[in-house]
């Protein structure tokens, strides 16, 4: 198992999860 090479994909998943869920809450506020 290369940790550093799995450590890496899950980084790369939460940083593209927290910029969704941003993108997310800001379209929200402009809806109501």
């Amino acid at each position: 198992m290369d940790y550093d090479k799995i450590n890496g994909y899950l980084v790369d998943i939460f940083n593209n999860v927290v910029i969704i869920e941003e993108a997310s809450l800001k379209n929200s506020k402009f809806n109501d």
